[in-house]
């Protein structure tokens, strides 16, 4: 039995995912790629997604906002906040025989 091949592509949009607003970003084999892709490039705050944003130094913020942007996607494949999102869709690559 062949291997499950997939794709992962990564768009950023709004923060709705409309299909006119997903920009192409790449295109990866593995989702973890994908994610760590996402978390080297993205374009959010601190503030987009925790309140206490004066109570710790730069590079905590910046590890506490990666985690969680990590694990918002290996959920459920997007990650959206104040208006700017990030998608990863999985395409079946597989053949037929």
């Amino acid at each position: 039995m062949e291997e499950n091949k997939s794709t992962f592509i990564v768009y950023e949009g709004n923060q709705w995912f409309e299909r006119g607003s997903l920009i192409f970003k790449g295109a990866f084999t593995d989702k973890q790629k994908a994610i760590e892709a996402i978390l080297d490039n993205h374009e959010f705050q601190y503030s987009d997604f925790f309140e206490d944003e004066y109570t710790t130094g730069y590079d905590e913020q910046y590890y506490k906002l990666n985690k969680e942007i990590k694990r918002i996607l290996e959920i459920d494949s997007q990650v959206s906040a104040m208006g700017l999102g990030y998608m990863i869709e999985e395409v079946n690559t597989n053949e037929w025989n």
